[in-house]
């Protein structure tokens, strides 16, 4: 299915032109056009047709044609891995490697929100401070719910501080990805701006750079979609901090307002950043939960005037009214000195038991958004949610654990195999006492939560849903029809 292409013009200016030529054809999933250290093309191209009769069909068609003045040549490709080399290693792990390299342009293997159970056991010691090993408990019954609640606790987090940072996480639902924008996941835990930027500027201009205080997971904008496509090839399962980083194309409208090259943030020591600060705004992080602003406030005065703090807050699962600390916020004090004052001498020091993070802030504090209007707009059927993909060592114990963190639980329905002997069948429906309760659940585990490795399908249930329709449903899901095992069998051809 890929076709190597010869006599590319040096003029053509982008991948995307190329794709509109051969596309004329029929869907093209990957353009690589290689290029020089002065960005202009090497003279050759690798076109990745989605189905293989379109590029035999292409090579009789486009070859010897004129594309931007010039005659193409188009031959099958012998390309097989990045550097043109054989692979005739026998390393287990080298073969691996390169088949992740292969499908780094097959979006269906991507989970976006995907995150590192290893950073989510972090993430839990860290906020409850106690060891990992204590969360990691093999002798605990609950570990595997602690680290399903952890991890959407801090997936709410991220997502919070990512719409807050002008993200548009629906448009991650679009097929349509960015040539510019990356999505690097599997990042450890408590990861610096600073570190990723060093990793990724090697290979490229980079505009704005977003990683929640979390770490773990990031947005990378670039400036040249070359330099982009240079990184993603480059970095895409290479080792950070002894883990592999795992990269996919962010969707076209990931941010809310285009990047403005007067935005470019520039890293710089922090003495330097102290003696060209623009605003008397800190940013803090690692705030105790229970921190009020008028605690924050008092702790900051220390350094100077302070006009404004804002901490920034959630709906609370407990109340309808009430609000929960993100453990992180900003201070904005009446002078500069003041701030720089507080950024040399407070940072680190303990705030109730928590060493507080500062960074200078690149914008004055504006009020943060709530999400309770966009919670309570929420489409639902019933209390009723329907879980799937249940593993089949989770007991009905586990699953009241886990959801009963979001409200009162009515009831929980986990269909057994033949006639209710053996185990049960991968789905649940659980109930909760009001649709606020379930709302909550589906929101908070909607996402990305795991259970001893399989990640749970949350769904809206139908009040009356039955076993009889959930099998029809898996059924039209699972049991492929004619006509798509004829497609699959097409599909299946080797082109030589």
């Amino acid at each position: 299915k890929q076709w190597y292409q010869r006599r590319v013009a040096i003029t053509a200016g982008t991948d995307e032109q190329l794709k509109s030529h051969f596309e004329k054809i029929g869907p093209v999933s990957v353009i690589d056009l290689p290029l020089t250290k002065n960005n202009k093309t090497k003279g050759f191209a690798y076109v990745t047709f989605l189905f293989p009769e379109h590029a035999i069909k292409a090579t009789n068609e486009l070859t010897f044609k004129p594309f931007q003045g010039r005659l193409i040549h188009i031959i099958p490709s012998n390309k097989v891995d990045e550097e043109g080399n054989e692979d005739d290693s026998t390393d287990f792990k080298k073969k691996k490697l390169k088949k992740q390299k292969q499908s780094l342009q097959d979006g269906k293997c991507w989970n976006t929100l995907f995150l590192n159970q290893n950073a989510v056991s972090e993430y839990l010691a860290h906020r409850l401070k106690v060891s990992k090993s204590d969360v990691l408990d093999p002798n605990s019954e609950n570990s595997a719910i602690q680290l399903a609640l952890g991890e959407t606790q801090l997936l709410q987090e991220i997502k919070e501080f990512l719409t807050d940072e002008g993200v548009i996480l629906d448009a991650f639902t679009s097929s349509k990805r960015s040539k510019r924008i990356i999505v690097c996941k599997n990042i450890p835990f408590g990861t610096q701006e600073r570190e990723l930027n060093e990793l990724f500027s090697e290979h490229g201009s980079i505009g704005r750079l977003v990683l929640p205080p979390t770490g773990t997971i990031a947005l990378i904008e670039y400036l040249d979609p070359s330099e982009a496509m240079k990184a993603y090839k480059k970095l895409s399962y290479s080792k950070f901090k002894h883990i592999p980083l795992y990269l996919e194309w962010a969707p076209e409208e990931t941010f809310s307002e285009q990047f403005k090259p007067s935005d470019k943030k520039v890293y710089k020591t922090v003495d330097e950043d102290l003696e060209n600060m623009e605003h008397a705004t800190l940013f803090v992080k690692n705030l105790n939960f229970d921190t009020t602003e008028a605690q924050l406030k008092a702790f900051f005065e220390k350094s100077g005037s302070v006009t404004s703090v804002s901490i920034a807050k959630k709906p609370s699962p407990k109340s309808a009214n009430g609000f929960l600390s993100r453990g992180y916020g900003f201070v904005e004090f009446g002078s500069k000195e003041s701030a720089k004052d507080a950024m040399k001498k407070l940072n680190g020091k303990l705030l109730q038991d928590y060493a507080v993070e500062l960074k200078l802030s690149e914008k004055q504090i504006s009020k943060v958004p709530e999400t309770v209007e966009k919670a309570r707009n929420l489409k639902e059927a019933s209390a009723k949610l329907l879980i799937k993909n249940i593993p089949f060592e989770t007991t009905r114990k586990d699953l009241r654990k886990l959801f009963s963190a979001f409200g009162d639980i009515k009831h929980i329905r986990l269909p057994k195999k033949l006639a209710g002997t053996g185990d049960h069948r991968g789905f649940a429906f659980v109930e909760f006492s009001s649709i606020a309760e379930a709302r909550k659940a589906f929101e908070a585990t909607g996402d990305s939560t795991h259970i001893y490795g399989r990640r749970l399908v949350v769904e809206w249930a139908k009040e009356d849903a039955t076993v009889a329709e959930m099998r029809e449903k898996t059924a039209e899901v699972f049991v492929p029809t004619e006509v798509e095992k004829k497609k699959k069998t097409v599909q299946g051809l080797e082109i030589s």
